[in-house]
């Protein structure tokens, strides 16, 4: 029989059952009723008659598949069996399918949050950033082939859409994913960390605060805010005053309860089911947030929540209510409750003699990357922290007063009454 040709080959019809069309050294195309036309080659090795694959008709053209015929016989010329490099050839690729940056990233992602204590929404939360932002563009990349220009690529399309707070928790997200890979030998090294610093830093939406110039005014709106359209109860009042006095989260204050707090002892815990960073907090109370929390007990004592959902007692208060309550004072776009720690943290550093920065990041429930958990201690300048929000509530009384605007002047007012206080806690 001739060779096959491209035209004869056209010419063929498909029928009832598949049949075979011939070319030469075992080379045949097998037509299906379907009218798929596939490639096929008949060999022996070892005696036993064996059958390779070559793709399909017209994707692989008769020239292709006379290539790959042809590089058959060579390897059985040679000894070998043609399709068992094909088999290993296949296996290699299987692997490599296995290796690509999905498979590897979800897989570490999983060990993350195990390892971290990811809480079920947040683990979904990096999936999905990964399943919008980053697995379009290299989902099938292998995974430890990957390099930082890559990885700027897709984080500049985020950039693009203006999300840069989305780019910039992306990053920081690949960063722990290459890193974890290190330590399960997918990777050699953090590509992610060559980008850091490299991306447009997002401007925050959400953590706005007043200048300290604008401070004392709106302590005193806060103090009469039962007076607002929106904040009309004093539950909403007592929480902003305390986020002042506290500087904690906004959500960790909504979650707290009241067997967190000890009057007695003048501390308040919050436990690290509820803090952002999972590690138990003590804020030392003041007198003024000891009396807020006294009026507080008034009208929320007897449920296990300080701040509890309107109506339902098994609820905590809305994310919503504070920050309504800030609006309606006329601080909207100008102020959150996050902006208190901001606040804080600029009035603390910036006194004179200033307060330790070890102190003020403790009270912020800042705690530095490097340390373990194990080596965290809560309770750590306890003392010194007491004395330092005692001032803290004082300063703000005199802000309240109208008499000081700036830190440095009302330190140097009160400077005895600090170093008595520190004196005490030595």
């Amino acid at each position: 029989m001739p060779p096959l040709t491209d035209v004869l080959i056209r010419k063929k019809p498909t029928k009832e059952k598949p049949y075979k069309i011939f070319d030469e050294e075992g080379l045949f195309l097998l037509i299906n009723p379907s009218g798929s036309r596939l490639w096929r080659m008949k060999y022996k090795f070892s005696g036993k008659e064996k059958l390779l694959t070559f793709g399909s008709y017209p994707e692989t053209t008769l020239k292709e598949a006379r290539a790959k015929r042809d590089k058959a016989l060579t390897t059985l010329k040679t000894g070998g069996d043609p399709g068992a490099g094909r088999k290993a050839e296949k296996l290699k690729q299987d692997q490599e399918a296995q290796n690509t940056f999905k498979v590897i990233a979800l897989a570490l992602i999983d060990v993350i949050a195990e390892k971290r204590r990811w809480s079920e929404r947040h683990r979904v939360r990096a999936i999905r950033r990964l399943e919008i932002n980053v697995f379009p563009w290299m989902a099938d990349r292998p995974f430890d082939q990957i390099e930082s220009p890559e990885l700027l690529t897709a984080l500049r399309k985020i950039e693009d859409r203006g999300a840069h707070e989305t780019a910039a928790r992306t990053r920081v997200l690949l960063s722990q994913i290459f890193r974890f890979g290190i330590g399960e030998n997918a990777c050699k090294r953090d590509v992610a960390a060559d980008l850091k610093g490299v991306l447009t830093p997002p401007v925050s939406q959400n953590m706005k605060r007043v200048e300290l110039e604008e401070l004392p005014a709106l302590l005193i709106a806060v103090d009469g805010c039962e007076e607002a359209p929106a904040c009309r109860d004093r539950q909403t009042r007592l929480g902003l005053q305390l986020l002042a006095l506290t500087f904690v989260r906004t959500g960790e204050l909504r979650k707290a309860m009241w067997s967190h707090v000890s009057l007695k002892d003048k501390l308040w815990t919050f436990p690290a089911e509820i803090m952002k960073k999972k590690r138990t907090h003590v804020v030392p109370l003041a007198k003024q947030t000891i009396s807020f929390l006294e009026e507080l007990s008034e009208i929320t004592g007897s449920n296990k929540f300080l701040f509890p959902g309107e109506g339902n007692k098994h609820a905590i208060m809305s994310e919503n209510t504070l920050l309504f309550g800030l609006y309606s004072l006329g601080y909207r776009g100008r102020m959150t409750g996050h902006g208190f720690r901001g606040l804080a943290s600029t009035i603390l550093n910036e006194a004179k003699p200033p307060f330790e920065e070890d102190w003020i990041e403790m009270q912020l429930a800042h705690v530095d990357k490097n340390r373990v958990r194990g080596d965290y201690n809560h309770a750590k300048y306890l003392d010194q922290r007491a004395v330092m929000m005692q001032w803290l509530a004082d300063y703000y009384d005199e802000l309240r007063k109208g008499r000081y605007i700036k830190p440095l002047a009302y330190v140097s007012l009160n400077k005895p009454v600090f170093d008595q206080g520190m004196q005490a806690a030595a």
